[in-house]
Protein backbone atom coordinates (compact mmCIF):
# COMPACT_ATOMS: atom_id res chain seq x y z
CA UNK A 1 0.00 0.00 0.00
CA UNK A 2 1.46 3.37 -1.04
CA UNK A 3 2.37 5.88 1.72
CA UNK A 4 0.54 9.19 1.56
CA UNK A 5 2.43 12.50 1.46
CA UNK A 6 1.26 13.31 4.99
CA UNK A 7 2.59 10.04 6.31
CA UNK A 8 5.94 10.58 4.50
CA UNK A 9 6.42 13.98 6.08
CA UNK A 10 5.61 12.56 9.47
CA UNK A 11 8.20 9.81 8.99
CA UNK A 12 10.88 12.37 8.11
CA UNK A 13 10.04 14.50 11.17
CA UNK A 14 10.19 11.47 13.45
CA UNK A 15 13.53 10.36 11.95
CA UNK A 16 15.10 13.79 12.45
CA UNK A 17 13.75 14.00 15.98
CA UNK A 18 15.18 10.58 16.74
CA UNK A 19 18.60 11.54 15.47
CA UNK A 20 18.58 14.75 17.54
CA UNK A 21 17.65 12.79 20.65
CA UNK A 22 20.52 10.35 20.04
CA UNK A 23 22.97 13.25 19.45
CA UNK A 24 22.08 15.13 22.60
CA UNK A 25 21.97 11.94 24.63
CA UNK A 26 25.50 10.99 23.44
CA UNK A 27 26.80 14.48 24.28
CA UNK A 28 25.20 14.30 27.70
CA UNK A 29 26.82 10.92 28.40
CA UNK A 30 30.27 12.06 27.14
CA UNK A 31 30.08 15.31 29.11
CA UNK A 32 29.12 13.34 32.17
CA UNK A 33 32.10 11.05 31.72
CA UNK A 34 34.47 13.99 31.21
CA UNK A 35 33.19 15.96 34.16
CA UNK A 36 33.30 12.87 36.30
CA UNK A 37 37.11 12.79 35.95
CA UNK A 38 39.01 14.18 38.92
CA UNK A 39 40.83 17.49 38.64
CA UNK A 40 44.60 17.82 39.12
CA UNK A 41 47.02 20.75 39.27
CA UNK A 42 49.32 21.13 36.24
CA UNK A 43 52.94 20.69 37.43
CA UNK A 44 55.78 22.97 36.37
CA UNK A 45 57.69 21.11 33.62
CA UNK A 46 60.03 23.94 32.66
CA UNK A 47 63.70 23.01 32.90
CA UNK A 48 62.93 19.27 32.96
CA UNK A 49 63.87 16.73 30.32
CA UNK A 50 61.11 15.01 28.30
CA UNK A 51 61.53 11.61 30.05
CA UNK A 52 61.43 13.32 33.45
CA UNK A 53 58.33 15.34 32.49
CA UNK A 54 56.59 12.24 31.14
CA UNK A 55 57.25 10.45 34.43
CA UNK A 56 55.75 13.33 36.44
CA UNK A 57 52.66 13.58 34.21
CA UNK A 58 51.98 9.85 34.12
CA UNK A 59 51.49 9.85 37.91
CA UNK A 60 48.78 12.52 37.46
CA UNK A 61 47.23 10.71 34.46
CA UNK A 62 48.12 13.59 32.12
CA UNK A 63 49.55 13.35 28.59
CA UNK A 64 52.58 15.04 27.00
CA UNK A 65 53.12 16.34 23.46
CA UNK A 66 56.19 18.13 22.08
CA UNK A 67 54.71 20.99 20.10
CA UNK A 68 57.90 22.69 18.86
CA UNK A 69 61.62 23.26 19.43
CA UNK A 70 63.49 26.54 19.79
CA UNK A 71 67.09 27.71 20.20
CA UNK A 72 67.89 28.93 23.70
CA UNK A 73 71.45 29.58 24.89
CA UNK A 74 70.43 29.52 28.57
CA UNK A 75 68.85 26.05 28.58
CA UNK A 76 70.58 22.84 27.46
CA UNK A 77 69.25 20.90 24.49
CA UNK A 78 66.35 18.58 25.34
CA UNK A 79 65.03 20.62 28.27
CA UNK A 80 61.48 22.04 28.30
CA UNK A 81 61.27 25.80 27.69
CA UNK A 82 57.53 26.43 28.05
CA UNK A 83 54.23 24.59 28.43
CA UNK A 84 50.50 24.94 27.87
CA UNK A 85 48.39 24.78 30.05
CA UNK A 86 50.57 26.83 32.38
CA UNK A 87 51.82 25.49 35.73
CA UNK A 88 49.34 25.79 38.60
CA UNK A 89 46.16 25.57 36.53
CA UNK A 90 43.51 23.00 37.42
CA UNK A 91 42.69 20.50 34.65
CA UNK A 92 40.94 17.16 34.47
CA UNK A 93 42.89 13.93 34.13
CA UNK A 94 43.58 12.84 30.57
CA UNK A 95 44.47 16.39 29.48
CA UNK A 96 47.42 16.76 27.06
CA UNK A 97 50.18 19.17 28.12
CA UNK A 98 51.91 20.79 25.11
CA UNK A 99 55.57 21.74 25.54
CA UNK A 100 58.30 23.61 23.62
CA UNK A 101 61.76 22.02 23.93
CA UNK A 102 65.13 23.78 23.87
CA UNK A 103 67.65 23.05 21.10
CA UNK A 104 70.39 24.70 23.13
CA UNK A 105 72.37 27.66 21.88
CA UNK A 106 72.44 28.12 18.11
CA UNK A 107 75.77 26.97 16.65
CA UNK A 108 77.64 29.01 14.04
CA UNK A 109 80.47 27.84 11.76
CA UNK A 110 83.40 30.18 12.39
CA UNK A 111 84.43 31.93 9.15
CA UNK A 112 88.03 32.29 7.92
CA UNK A 113 89.37 35.71 8.95
CA UNK A 114 93.01 35.18 7.98
CA UNK A 115 94.45 38.00 5.91
CA UNK A 116 91.57 40.38 6.68
CA UNK A 117 91.82 43.81 8.24
CA UNK A 118 90.22 44.04 11.69
CA UNK A 119 87.30 46.17 10.47
CA UNK A 120 86.58 43.75 7.63
CA UNK A 121 86.73 40.81 10.06
CA UNK A 122 84.32 42.53 12.45
CA UNK A 123 81.78 42.98 9.63
CA UNK A 124 82.20 39.35 8.54
CA UNK A 125 81.67 38.11 12.10
CA UNK A 126 78.54 40.20 12.60
CA UNK A 127 77.16 38.87 9.34
CA UNK A 128 77.77 35.32 10.61
CA UNK A 129 76.17 35.97 14.01
CA UNK A 130 79.42 36.27 15.99
CA UNK A 131 81.35 39.12 17.63
CA UNK A 132 84.95 40.29 17.56
CA UNK A 133 86.76 39.59 20.83
CA UNK A 134 90.34 40.37 21.87
CA UNK A 135 92.77 41.77 19.30
CA UNK A 136 96.38 40.83 20.06
CA UNK A 137 99.49 42.10 18.19
CA UNK A 138 101.93 39.45 16.87
CA UNK A 139 104.86 39.36 14.47
CA UNK A 140 104.34 37.68 11.11
CA UNK A 141 106.36 36.73 8.05
CA UNK A 142 103.25 35.48 6.23
CA UNK A 143 100.86 38.41 6.55
CA UNK A 144 101.49 42.10 6.03
CA UNK A 145 101.04 44.61 8.81
CA UNK A 146 97.50 45.04 10.25
CA UNK A 147 96.25 41.78 8.72
CA UNK A 148 94.82 38.95 10.83
CA UNK A 149 97.29 36.11 11.39
CA UNK A 150 95.40 33.73 13.69
CA UNK A 151 91.97 33.34 15.26
CA UNK A 152 90.36 31.45 18.11
CA UNK A 153 88.06 29.50 17.69
CA UNK A 154 89.67 28.13 14.53
CA UNK A 155 88.13 28.44 11.08
CA UNK A 156 85.47 25.79 10.41
CA UNK A 157 84.84 25.02 14.08
CA UNK A 158 81.48 25.58 15.80
CA UNK A 159 80.77 28.43 18.20
CA UNK A 160 77.67 29.60 20.04
CA UNK A 161 75.77 32.40 18.35
CA UNK A 162 76.82 35.86 19.61
CA UNK A 163 80.02 34.45 21.12
CA UNK A 164 83.45 36.11 20.68
CA UNK A 165 86.22 35.29 18.22
CA UNK A 166 89.69 36.46 19.32
CA UNK A 167 92.25 37.41 16.67
CA UNK A 168 95.98 38.07 16.40
CA UNK A 169 97.00 40.90 14.08
CA UNK A 170 100.30 41.20 12.23
CA UNK A 171 102.82 43.82 13.32
CA UNK A 172 105.06 42.90 10.40
CA UNK A 173 108.33 40.88 10.49
CA UNK A 174 109.99 40.27 13.87
CA UNK A 175 113.11 42.10 15.10
CA UNK A 176 116.54 40.42 14.89
CA UNK A 177 116.88 37.41 17.17
CA UNK A 178 113.31 36.13 16.68
CA UNK A 179 112.79 33.41 14.05
CA UNK A 180 109.29 32.65 12.79
CA UNK A 181 108.26 29.59 10.80
CA UNK A 182 107.58 30.52 7.15
CA UNK A 183 104.58 29.21 5.25
CA UNK A 184 105.91 26.40 3.03
CA UNK A 185 102.56 24.80 2.16
CA UNK A 186 102.28 24.52 -1.61
CA UNK A 187 106.03 24.95 -2.13
CA UNK A 188 108.60 22.32 -3.08
CA UNK A 189 110.19 20.45 -0.18
CA UNK A 190 113.62 21.56 -1.39
CA UNK A 191 112.86 25.19 -0.48
CA UNK A 192 111.90 24.18 3.08
CA UNK A 193 114.98 21.96 3.47
CA UNK A 194 117.29 24.74 2.23
CA UNK A 195 115.76 27.27 4.63
CA UNK A 196 115.97 24.83 7.55
CA UNK A 197 119.61 24.02 6.79
CA UNK A 198 120.53 27.70 6.53
CA UNK A 199 118.89 28.42 9.92
CA UNK A 200 120.17 25.32 11.74
CA UNK A 201 116.92 23.32 12.02
CA UNK A 202 116.41 19.59 11.42
CA UNK A 203 113.64 18.35 9.12
CA UNK A 204 111.33 15.33 9.31
CA UNK A 205 109.45 14.32 6.18
CA UNK A 206 106.58 11.92 5.39
CA UNK A 207 105.53 11.19 1.82
CA UNK A 208 101.90 10.57 0.88
CA UNK A 209 100.23 10.01 -2.52
CA UNK A 210 98.27 12.89 -4.01
CA UNK A 211 97.15 13.18 -7.64
CA UNK A 212 96.17 16.85 -7.48
CA UNK A 213 99.63 18.21 -6.65
CA UNK A 214 103.09 17.84 -8.15
CA UNK A 215 105.39 15.29 -6.44
CA UNK A 216 107.60 16.98 -3.84
CA UNK A 217 104.96 19.61 -3.00
CA UNK A 218 104.40 20.27 0.71
CA UNK A 219 100.84 19.40 1.78
CA UNK A 220 101.09 20.42 5.44
CA UNK A 221 103.71 21.53 7.95
CA UNK A 222 104.35 21.56 11.66
CA UNK A 223 104.81 24.05 13.27
CA UNK A 224 102.33 26.18 11.33
CA UNK A 225 103.37 29.44 9.73
CA UNK A 226 104.39 32.32 12.05
CA UNK A 227 105.13 30.04 15.02
CA UNK A 228 108.16 31.32 16.93
CA UNK A 229 111.01 28.77 16.71
CA UNK A 230 113.69 27.91 19.23
CA UNK A 231 117.08 26.31 18.64
CA UNK A 232 115.73 22.81 19.38
CA UNK A 233 112.61 23.12 17.18
CA UNK A 234 112.06 20.26 14.72
CA UNK A 235 110.27 20.93 11.44
CA UNK A 236 107.90 18.29 10.07
CA UNK A 237 106.42 18.17 6.56
CA UNK A 238 103.95 15.97 4.69
CA UNK A 239 105.02 15.86 1.06
CA UNK A 240 103.43 14.56 -2.15
CA UNK A 241 105.09 11.21 -2.89
CA UNK A 242 106.68 10.26 -6.19
CA UNK A 243 104.53 7.41 -7.61
CA UNK A 244 106.31 4.05 -7.58
CA UNK A 245 106.62 2.08 -10.80
CA UNK A 246 103.81 -0.47 -10.91
CA UNK A 247 102.17 0.88 -7.73
CA UNK A 248 98.43 0.21 -7.67
CA UNK A 249 96.37 3.22 -6.61
CA UNK A 250 92.68 3.82 -6.18
CA UNK A 251 91.54 7.01 -7.90
CA UNK A 252 89.26 8.76 -5.41
CA UNK A 253 87.05 11.55 -6.74
CA UNK A 254 85.01 14.17 -4.92
CA UNK A 255 82.92 17.02 -6.31
CA UNK A 256 83.13 20.03 -3.98
CA UNK A 257 79.61 21.39 -3.16
CA UNK A 258 78.52 24.59 -4.84
CA UNK A 259 78.40 27.80 -2.82
CA UNK A 260 80.00 31.21 -2.37
CA UNK A 261 83.78 31.41 -2.00
CA UNK A 262 86.09 28.53 -1.12
CA UNK A 263 85.27 25.41 0.89
CA UNK A 264 87.66 23.78 3.36
CA UNK A 265 87.88 20.10 2.37
CA UNK A 266 89.42 17.53 4.71
CA UNK A 267 89.66 13.82 3.88
CA UNK A 268 90.52 11.12 6.44
CA UNK A 269 91.48 7.62 5.31
CA UNK A 270 90.65 4.81 7.78
CA UNK A 271 92.06 1.32 7.21
CA UNK A 272 93.89 -1.48 9.03
CA UNK A 273 96.80 0.90 9.66
CA UNK A 274 94.62 3.41 11.47
CA UNK A 275 93.27 6.85 10.63
CA UNK A 276 95.31 9.43 8.72
CA UNK A 277 94.69 12.68 6.91
CA UNK A 278 95.16 12.45 3.14
CA UNK A 279 93.84 15.87 2.13
CA UNK A 280 93.20 19.23 3.83
CA UNK A 281 92.93 22.28 1.61
CA UNK A 282 90.72 25.24 0.85
CA UNK A 283 89.39 24.81 -2.69
CA UNK A 284 86.94 26.61 -4.95
CA UNK A 285 83.29 25.56 -4.66
CA UNK A 286 82.23 23.29 -7.52
CA UNK A 287 85.76 22.05 -8.23
CA UNK A 288 86.79 18.38 -8.49
CA UNK A 289 89.27 16.65 -6.18
CA UNK A 290 91.12 13.56 -7.42
CA UNK A 291 93.42 11.52 -5.19
CA UNK A 292 95.46 8.36 -5.59
CA UNK A 293 94.99 6.32 -2.42
CA UNK A 294 96.60 3.12 -1.14
CA UNK A 295 95.34 1.24 1.91
CA UNK A 296 95.46 -1.99 3.87
CA UNK A 297 92.37 -4.15 4.57
CA UNK A 298 88.81 -2.71 4.82
CA UNK A 299 88.93 1.04 4.32
CA UNK A 300 86.77 4.11 4.06
CA UNK A 301 87.20 7.84 3.51
CA UNK A 302 85.55 10.42 5.78
CA UNK A 303 84.72 13.68 3.96
CA UNK A 304 84.57 16.95 5.92
CA UNK A 305 83.34 20.22 4.37
CA UNK A 306 84.04 23.36 6.42
CA UNK A 307 84.64 21.18 9.46
CA UNK A 308 81.38 19.19 9.11
CA UNK A 309 81.35 15.46 8.33
CA UNK A 310 79.16 15.18 5.21
CA UNK A 311 79.92 11.70 3.85
CA UNK A 312 81.72 8.40 4.41
CA UNK A 313 82.72 6.30 1.38
CA UNK A 314 83.74 2.66 1.51
CA UNK A 315 86.79 1.75 -0.58
CA UNK A 316 86.68 -1.51 -2.48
Amino acid sequence: MAMSKKEGRLLIVLTVAGLLIVYYLANWIIAGLIHSRPEVIVPDLRGRSLPEALKVLSVLNLGLRQEATRYDKDLPSGMILSQLPAPGLSVRTGRIINVVVSQGGEKIIVPDLSGMAVRQAEIELRRAGLMLGEVAPVYSVKFSRDKIVRQEPAVGSFADKDSFVNVSVSQGPPPPGIVLMPDFVGQDIASAENWARANGFSVERRDEPNMTLRPGTIISQEPVADTELSRDSRLSFIVVAVPEVGQLNYNFYYEVPQGPGNRQIRLLLMDALGEREVYNQSVAAGSRIELALKWEGPAKVKIFVDGVLVDERQLK
